[in-house]
Formats: structure tokens, C-alpha cells, sequence
């Protein structure tokens, strides 16, 4: 009986030694090609239009998107939107071409002001209001404007006594 136990035991070794080595090797039965056919297109990317002073003061500006910070709190604006923590539904500004202009924020105060390009590019402008309600002959910069799908976009930041803000803001006519 050890016999026979011993017997069937290597028969069963050599058996699964030989069914692992006659099923361990493959042919290919076919090849498949890739079909994918790859397609260039060109893309053309179209660049803002430079800000002229046409552009500029062709028209009264509304506020049409804003957020940033001011005196550490943060505010966000969207004409239309439900998610405003501030109004800007009244804020107006009007450049004119003898370098002046009227700004008229959310409660309907008015304020003269002159203003510049500060750049050879016309990608900033510095504008003093003398009198507003913020400061004596408050600074307000905005750098990085762009002229794009007939708004302005830009970033503004100014300082008033304490009070400091920065902000990206849209503007359309």
C-alpha cells in the first residue's frame, strides 16, 4: 500500500509537470491592426484687444463681476447673481477723453476724478479721486487690463489710511 501511494504520488508530479509546460506555451491565432486615424487641427487663439482710449471712454461702466478683499474681509459681487455678500447694482464709472471722469458708487454718491494710463501698454490706469468718501485724494490703481467680449477686466487695489483693498473685477458698457 506505501508502494502504491508513493507511485500514484510521483505519477501525480510528473503529470502536473507536463500539463504545465504543454499548456504554458501560446500561438497567435490573428494580428490586429490599430485603426485609429489621428487629425490635426489648427487652432487659432485670438488676442484681447489692446485698451485704447476710444475704448476707454466710449461708454459708462458697470460693474459686472467682483471679488476681493477689502479691510481683511472678503466680498464678491455678480449683476444678477444670488451669492453677492456686497451691491455694486448702482456702481458706475465714466472715463473721458480730457483725462477726467465720475465715478458714482452703489448709494449714488457722485466723485470727479482725473486719471491716467501708467503704462506704455495701456494695461494700467491710476485714477485720484480728491474727495471721496474713503480718503483725501484716494489712489486707485488698476493693473492688468484687458479689453475682452466688450468688457474690462482688471485688477484693482488701493489704500485708504488703514484700509487697504484688492480686488478682480469685469466691467461691461
Amino acid at each position: 500500500m506505501k508502494t502504491f501511494l508513493t507511485s500514484s504520488f510521483a505519477i501525480l508530479i510528473l503529470a502536473l509537470f507536463f500539463l504545465q509546460v504543454g499548456t504554458s506555451s501560446c500561438t497567435k491565432d490573428h494580428t490586429i491592426y490599430d485603426t485609429v486615424k489621428v487629425t490635426q487641427h489648427d487652432t487659432i487663439v485670438a488676442k484681447d484687444t489692446a485698451l485704447t482710449i476710444q475704448l476707454l471712454t466710449a461708454n459708462p461702466w458697470r460693474m459686472q463681476e467682483i471679488r476681493g478683499v477689502s479691510n481683511n474681509v472678503p466680498f464678491y459681487y455678480l449683476r444678477g447673481g444670488t451669492s453677492n455678500t456686497q451691491s455694486f447694482d448702482n456702481d458706475v464709472i465714466t472715463f473721458r477723453s480730457d483725462k477726467t471722469g465720475t465715478y458714482t458708487d452703489n448709494n449714488g454718491n457722485s466723485f470727479a476724478f482725473t486719471w491716467d494710463f501708467t503704462s506704455s501698454d495701456n494695461t494700467k490706469i491710476a485714477y485720484t479721486i480728491p474727495n471721496s468718501n474713503l480718503a483725501p485724494n484716494l489712489v486707485v490703481t488698476w493693473e492688468n487690463i484687458r479689453y475682452k467680449n466688450s468688457s474690462l477686466q482688471y485688477d484693482e487695489y488701493y489704500t485708504a489710511g488703514t484700509k487697504n483693498a484688492h480686488s478682480h473685477a469685469v466691467r461691461i458698457h
